[in-house]
């Protein structure tokens, strides 16, 4: 039996359902969302895929080495729009947010810094 993604609408909250798929086609509303436990929630077939190497849900990844102290995101932020690459920060663990291979390749460049894997593996 497959397992499922969900993430609650209101708290963004991921969980993790088993399931038939003719139970998750019976339960699915017209919008897409299901009623789980009194919550709406929405598949995120993204993370179900994360896994994959070819698959784009691999996006975004954060990086603890390219990172800063939770502290200096904001100024990390402003410092990567000025070198023309701008990367956000997680405010909570101050891990830098890349979108796609291309984009930490550029911010990593834009810092003199390199990944040795090459982005295999990703």
């Amino acid at each position: 039996m497959p397992f499922y993604i969900y993430k609650d609408v209101e708290t963004g909250e991921r969980i993790e359902l088993m399931m038939s798929i003719s139970d998750m086609m019976r339960k699915r509303r017209t919008d897409g969302s299901i009623m789980h436990e009194g919550r709406v929630l929405v598949r995120d077939i993204i993370a179900e895929h994360k896994g994959v190497s070819s698959n784009p849900g691999n996006w975004p990844m954060l990086s603890d080495a390219a990172g800063v102290h939770p502290s200096q995101a904001g100024d990390a932020y402003k410092d990567s729009v000025s070198r023309g690459v701008p990367t956000q920060f997680h405010p909570e663990t101050g891990q830098a947010i890349f979108t796609s291979r291309s984009h930490r390749s550029a911010f990593l460049k834009s810092k003199g810094m390199y990944d040795r894997s090459g982005g295999y593996g990703d």
